[in-house]
């Protein structure tokens, strides 16, 4: 496995490991001391890793020590999920345990009925929204320990739209949020896009294949439809689809560079490929397509089953769902 961070720089295509030795990183999160914070799964452990040396610290949590408890490290059980908060992040575990870490400090927050997830939290306006795999609904906490349900089901399953009480979903995936809080969830066992806007669900798009990760640009939602192996645009007031680019092996992640392209993470090729929206141009970004770990130029450079993307600037971070790494490619570098 390759149980790496690494960097895929967006200008001169090099792929370049930024740390290593993780064993299952999860959720990733930019903090607001510059840090990259990691969830590394299976290590039970939360790592903060600087971007620009490589250096790694576990911040939270006991390497090979699954638990519950507060205070400076603390520790995690199989933490996933994971998002930026002030001072520091938040952190889900697989159990549902909501933590905080800030100054140095774990402290759990006290929430009640949060299940278990495999996703990492949206920040909205007033809290955070996350999927809840258990249950295939969108559930919110706040840092105070409230916790309410936001769409689907608590236990059914199924497509139901209307009244966030009443909504079903399916397998729910990718989720994006806008500024003035409406929620984007890819309903991947429907082929189907739902919108949650003012406590209603409704179906904004269908028809897609296996629907994963989105992205928001603004204007546009962008979704990597895995299944038909495209990436696929969503107009969010008529819900029409335009497909922006298709013969993509397995696209699982879309997020937005700098320059106006797409970056994707196509899982099925083992590559990191950029996309023009208007045109569906696409360029390899980082990525031989063969199944590995090796860093090194762009080209050069090997993935394993790349799932999700994080952009910051020129700097795009990769974590592989089957080799357990995460990744970095500086854009200005065009390593791996």
């Amino acid at each position: 496995s390759n149980d790496a961070l690494r960097t895929v720089d967006l200008v001169t295509g090099e792929v370049a490991t930024v740390a290593a030795g993780f064993d299952g990183p999860g959720g990733l999160a930019f903090g607001d001391d510059g840090r990259l914070y990691v969830a590394d799964t299976f290590t039970h452990t939360v790592a903060a890793v600087d971007p620009d040396t490589g250096l790694v610290e576990t911040v939270a949590g006991v390497s090979g020590q699954a638990g519950g408890d507060d205070g400076p490290l603390g520790t995690l059980d199989t933490p996933q999920g994971l998002a930026a908060a002030p001072g520091g992040f938040v952190v889900v575990d697989f159990w549902g345990r909501v933590a905080r870490w800030r100054d140095g400090a774990l402290d759990t927050v006290p929430t009640e009925g949060l299940s278990g997830t495999f996703s990492s939290p949206a920040a909205t306006d007033d809290g955070f929204a996350y999927e809840d795999l258990s249950w295939n609904a969108l559930r919110t906490f706040d840092l105070a320990g409230a916790v309410g349900h936001l769409a689907g089901p608590v236990e059914p399953y199924g497509t139901r739209d209307g009244e966030v009480s009443v909504a079903r979903f399916g397998l729910v995936y990718g989720l994006s949020a806008t500024a003035d809080g409406t929620l984007y969830a890819s309903d991947s066992d429907h082929g189907t896009v739902r919108e949650i806007r003012d406590g209603r669900v409704s179906t904004l798009a269908r028809g897609l294949g296996w629907p994963l990760g989105s992205w928001w640009d603004g204007s546009v939602l962008y979704v990597a439809d895995a299944g038909a192996g495209a990436i696929v645009a969503v107009d969010v007031g008529s819900g029409d689809t335009r497909t922006v680019v298709d013969g993509l092996a397995e696209p699982w992640a879309v997020a937005g560079l700098d320059d106006g392209r797409l970056a994707v993470a196509d899982a099925g090729a083992h590559q990191i490929v950029a996309v023009a929206p208007a045109t569906g141009t696409t360029s390899t970004l980082a990525g031989s397509g063969r199944a590995g770990s090796d860093d090194g130029p762009a080209a050069e450079a090997s993935f394993r089953t790349p799932s999700s993307l994080w952009v910051d600037g020129d700097r795009v971070f990769v974590a592989d769902v089957e080799a357990g790494p995460v990744r970095g490619l500086p854009l200005a570098a065009g390593r791996v």
